[in-house]
């Protein structure tokens, strides 16, 4: 699949519908396919790593941190501070729980995979659109929940 940083789309690179270029006639099948790395020309040096490369990686890794904490921390106020003892007034914390959960093990790969292709000096892909985009969906969706349940509770009293 061709990465979006090479060429394609970020809808084909999330759908998984992109179709590589027809290879011409005598050419190298490797220069057309469309994969990633396949357009990059071989590095006959080693490939320096700045320092400034990994803390850039561990930056990134503590503002998930931030955003984790935020959340996990929205949801046990929320549990804490609900004034009614059904289900639905806590339903806001208890949702959020896993959210954070979510983010924590997704920031945590995101993490060590980057580590890994530093270290071993690949020269990437760094970039995750399907990731983020999939966090995002999963909190609206339990905001929406958290909403909508609260609405129900609201008109139903």
């Amino acid at each position: 699949m061709r990465h979006p940083s090479v060429g394609g789309g970020w809808l084909a690179y999330v759908s998984g519908a992109f179709a590589p270029p027809a290879t011409a006639a005598g050419d190298a099948p490797d220069a057309n396919t469309g994969e990633v790395g396949t357009l990059v020309i071989p590095r006959k040096v080693p490939l320096k790593v700045e320092p400034k490369v990994n803390l850039a990686n561990e930056r990134t890794f503590l503002a998930w941190l931030h955003v984790i904490v935020v959340l996990a921390a929205a949801s046990a106020t929320i549990v804490t501070y609900s004034k009614g003892e059904g289900l639905v007034d806590q339903l806001y914390g208890i949702v959020l729980l896993p959210v954070s959960v979510a983010f924590l093990f997704y920031a945590l790969w995101q993490y060590m995979r980057r580590a890994l292709l530093i270290k071993n000096r690949e020269p990437g892909p760094f970039i995750d659109v399907a990731g983020p985009t999939t966090l995002t969906v999963i909190l609206m969706a339990s905001i929406i929940a958290q909403f909508c349940a609260k609405l129900n509770a609201v008109y139903e009293n």
